[in-house]
């Protein structure tokens, strides 16, 4: 009796928590949709601020040389970050909380989130990861994650790069490319995005 009293109450935590984290994923993207970064990233997990704390200083110091080291998808970030935000903004700009707010009230709308919607969710301890559907259509077998702090869940944005990054780099084709293609691509991409003249002096560090 006792034993399946346990198994009653586990089966239910786990019910509420599954609830729980597709509360915070519709929460997360009607906050994008209102363009209120500030909510927005109280939903993140931790993982997702200190990306955003470590991209700064990229955004802010790093030369062409070591830009050349990091990821297709966190070049495309300092790219986007650097051509457009106001150059006395990022000089003063402290914190990956800031950058975060900025990135996600500035860039990171198109007015449909209603969109992505969490289909089967399992759970582990603290952590969960979850089916993903974009339009009522399931990402192959793409999972996104959350992590449960402080008895709240939050929504772990990192586990969407993946995802992001082969959307973009599949339009590269199959053939391996070099660094100096892809940041090609990632230039003439942020010019169609944004209309500017975007010219290569963008990955010379703003500061020193």
């Amino acid at each position: 009796m006792v034993a399946v009293v346990a198994a009653g109450g586990c089966s239910n935590k786990l019910s509420k928590d599954r609830n729980k984290i597709r509360l915070v994923n519709a929460a997360f993207w009607s906050e994008i949709a209102a363009k209120n970064g500030a909510k927005a990233i109280d939903l993140l997990a931790p993982r997702t601020i200190e990306y955003f704390d470590s991209l700064l200083n990229h955004v802010q110091r790093s030369g062409p040389s070591k830009l050349n080291t990091l990821s297709f998808f966190d070049r495309s970030m300092v790219l986007v970050v650097r051509n457009r935000m106001d150059p006395a903004a990022l000089r003063r700009m402290k914190s990956g909380r800031e950058l975060a707010q900025w990135y996600f009230e500035t860039d990171y709308t198109d007015g449909e989130m209603n969109r992505y919607q969490l289909g089967e969710i399992t759970i582990t301890r603290n952590s969960a990861r979850a089916e993903y559907f974009v339009n009522d259509v399931r990402i192959n077998d793409y999972k996104v994650e959350f992590v449960e702090e402080g008895g709240s869940w939050k929504f772990d944005w990192l586990s969407l790069v993946g995802f992001i990054e082969g959307d973009i780099k599949q339009t590269l084709g199959k053939a391996k490319v070099t660094i100096e293609q892809e940041n090609k691509y990632l230039l003439n991409f942020e010019r169609e995005r944004s209309t500017k003249n975007t010219s290569p002096a963008i990955w010379e560090p703003p500061m020193k």
